[in-house]
């Protein structure tokens, strides 16, 4: 098991879960992220909320978001620490 914690990219919505960059998508954009990686099996949390969970294409280093999502509309408050 694996234990990261990274910010999400406001130019890709991309957060880095060691080997991978998961897409998690902008409107996500800038929280603090809480990673655990287990095998392929990634969950990422922004505080108690899940925002994506999958299982890693171990051929791909970049692990995209589903097809035909958009999150870029709409932005998650960041909320204060």
């Amino acid at each position: 098991m694996f234990v990261t914690r990274h910010t999400v990219s406001a130019a890709s919505g991309q957060v880095f879960v060691p080997p991978y960059k998961v897409n998690v998508g902008r409107r996500w954009a800038g929280h603090l992220c809480d990673s655990i990686r287990d095998g392929n099996h990634i969950a990422i949390f922004s505080g108690n909320h899940l925002i994506r969970e999958l299982e890693a294409d171990p051929n791909r280093r970049y692990q995209p978001i589903q097809t035909g999502t958009r999150t870029y509309r709409t932005r998650e408050p960041i909320k204060a620490h």
